[in-house]
């Protein structure tokens, strides 16, 4: 695709990190609405710390903190994102 090329394997990488947490932690949080967002984060978070801690012992996988930065990073988002619609639906604004 044109202007694609210009992407390296690491920032797809580092984007899809990102964004495989935001529906994790929206959907997560939408069906557990009495959970506090900080809770949702911490949850995503520990999950993706598990996962990494996992591939320590995989052939052939890389465990590295840095993807739990972004899987953070995503979960974040997707907490952000929640509260932003639940706002919006019950028509408050902060």
């Amino acid at each position: 695709m044109p202007g694609l090329d210009a992407l390296s394997s690491s920032t797809v990488e580092m984007a899809a990190n990102v964004l495989l947490f935001v529906p994790v932690a929206l959907l997560f949080a939408l069906t557990a609405p009495r959970v506090p967002g900080v809770v949702v984060w911490l949850v995503c978070t520990a999950t993706s710390a598990a996962v990494e801690t996992a591939q320590l012992i995989l052939p052939g996988r890389e465990s590295t903190v840095r993807d739990v930065v972004l899987n953070s990073t995503g979960a974040l988002i997707g907490v952000l994102l929640h509260i932003f619609v639940s706002r919006r639906r019950s028509g408050t604004s902060g």
